[in-house]
C-alpha cells in the first residue's frame, strides 16, 4: 500500500497547459517515463453509492476498478481511498493474463472471474459490485527531485459495460478535456502552494468516473 498523499486536479485548455508545463520545467520537473495508455473498468453497486458519495463530497470514500497500462499487460484490481484531498491505493493481482482477455469478455464474465478465483476480492460480491464504466486515456508523467508527480491526461474515452456485449465491441465516446493532477507527499504542501501562487490556476473537484457516467447518460448531476 502506498503512503497517503495530496492529490490536486485541474481541468485545463491547451494554452493553460502550455503555461503550466513551462513553469514546472523551470522548477526541475522532468519526464518520469514514456507516455502510457491507461484503461480502467469501474465497479458500482445497484444503489450507485460510490457515485452518490463523490457527488455529495463525502470526505471519506473509495473507488474500485480493474486497471491496466498499454496493451498486452496484466490487469490488476485497485481500491482507491480518498479522504478530502488526501488519498492512497491498494492493488491486488488477478488471474487475467492480459487486457486482451478482459476486452473479449462482457461485464458478467469479468465479474465471474474475479468472484471465483480470488478470495481477497470477495468484497466485490459482498458489496454487490459490478462493472459499470470503461475509461481509457493517454497519460504523460513528470516528476521533481522532491517526489512531486504531475500527470497529464488527454484523449479520454468512455463506454458503458454490458452483460451481453464484449467490451471491445462497445462504441467509445470521446471526452474533450485535459486533466492535470499534482500528487505529492504531505510534507511538500508548502512547496506546492508556492508553485501554484505563480499561476492563476485553481484546483477543482473532477472525477473521470462521474464525468463518464454523466457523458453516457447513466447518471445526471448539476
Amino acid at each position: 500500500m502506498s503512503n497517503y498523499r495530496y492529490e490536486l486536479k485541474f481541468v485545463l485548455n491547451e494554452n493553460q497547459l502550455s503555461h503550466f508545463k513551462n513553469l514546472i520545467k523551470l522548477h526541475g520537473f522532468k519526464k518520469q517515463h514514456p507516455k502510457r495508455k491507461v484503461s480502467s473498468i469501474y465497479f458500482e453497486d445497484y444503489s450507485f453509492n460510490s457515485l452518490r458519495d463523490n457527488i455529495s463530497g463525502i470526505s471519506k470514500r473509495r473507488k474500485i476498478r480493474l486497471r491496466w497500462y498499454n496493451n498486452n499487460t496484466c490487469p490488476f484490481l485497485e481500491i482507491k481511498k480518498k479522504s478530502d484531498r488526501v488519498g492512497n491505493k491498494i492493488k491486488y493481482k488477478t488471474s487475467f493474463k492480459s487486457n486482451v482477455e478482459v476486452e473479449n469478455m462482457n461485464s458478467r464474465e469479468i465479474s465471474n472471474v474475479l468472484f471465483k478465483n480470488y478470495s481477497q476480492n470477495s468484497f466485490l460480491n459482498e458489496l454487490n459490485l459490478n462493472p459499470i464504466l470503461f475509461v481509457s486515456y493517454e497519460r504523460d508523467y513528470l516528476t521533481s527531485i522532491q517526489g512531486i508527480r504531475v500527470t497529464i491526461d488527454r484523449k479520454i474515452n468512455f463506454c458503458s459495460t454490458s452483460y451481453f456485449k464484449k467490451l471491445k465491441s462497445i462504441k467509445k465516446v470521446s471526452y474533450n478535456k485535459i486533466i492535470v493532477e499534482i500528487k505529492f507527499p504531505i510534507e511538500s504542501k508548502k512547496l506546492i502552494i508556492q508553485l501554484l501562487s505563480k499561476t492563476h490556476l485553481m484546483p477543482t473537484r473532477h472525477s473521470k468516473y462521474v464525468s463518464g457516467l454523466s457523458k453516457l447518460g447513466i447518471a445526471q448531476y448539476i
